[in-house]
């Protein structure tokens, strides 16, 4: 996820020496660690994240941060394996039977899939028997929203269905860390919710996480010096007025 920034840097100038020179070896370095790191399959054929994190939380009534499919991981390989492709047939590198792209577009075909569970919302890991837990500041999950625009109400409906599902869920406690009520600020933007976008924005002026200084706090009440509102807020002001993909 931290190579999307620059995979956006080369759609908008369309700078192909930045492609080939800066991002390219980059996502190469990402096509051979999934190459070694997706061995196991499960019984639909697809690869098994084994070892897999959503930061900070953990799947309900299971004390385990480690586990299988977190869609954080899988969400980010599809980006990066999917970019790396890409690139290789715009700079026509790696090409024919058995070069990178055709194995690396091999890995990405058998990727697992999102699963949407009983509440009718997008699951955090996707591996039977993991319970979503969403009394917690991060949507790791919601990634294929914001930043990846990998579901959206066109491509994707029922999945799009299922992450307004999650959202609901996360609106419906009150979260109090800065970063949290942000990233749920701009995947509500995502998701064409006006009304979360506008009680996640108020929540930060009513509750006190601006200081005199307009510098920001962590939490509410002016709870920790943190950089993290006054930086994001300008991005889901964009985020709220323009969305565009190729």
């Amino acid at each position: 996820w931290l190579l999307y920034p620059l995979w956006e840097h080369y759609l908008i100038t369309g700078d192909t020496n930045f492609l080939r020179t800066r991002l390219y070896p980059l996502l190469k370095d990402m096509g051979h660690f999934y190459e070694d790191f997706l061995t196991l399959t499960d019984t639909n054929g697809h690869y098994i994240f084994a070892g897999s994190v959503s930061p900070e939380n953990q799947p309900a009534g299971l004390h385990v941060s480690l586990v299988n499919n977190s869609v954080f991981d899988i969400s980010g390989a599809k980006f990066a394996l999917g970019a790396l492709v890409e690139t290789c047939h715009i700079l026509g590198v790696d090409q024919g039977a058995g070069q990178g792209a055709e194995t690396w577009k091999k890995i990405l075909d058998k990727l697992p899939p999102y699963l949407i569970n009983a509440d009718g919302a997008m699951q955090e890991w996707a591996w039977p028997g993991l319970k979503d837990v969403y009394v917690h500041r991060h949507m790791s999950h919601m990634l294929p929203v914001w930043p990846y625009r990998d579901i959206t109400p066109e491509g994707t409906p029922e999945l799009f269905q299922a992450a307004k599902v999650v959202l609901a869920k996360k609106d419906a406690y009150h979260e109090t860390a800065g970063h949290g009520i942000l990233h749920g600020a701009l995947v509500a933007a995502g998701l064409k919710n006006g009304q979360s976008v506008n009680k996640r924005l108020l929540q930060l002026t009513k509750d006190d996480y601006y200081f005199a200084s307009l510098f920001s706090s962590h939490n509410d009440r002016h709870g920790i010096f943190c950089a993290d509102t006054c930086n994001a807020v300008p991005g889901i002001m964009m985020e709220m007025l323009v969305s565009s993909s190729p």
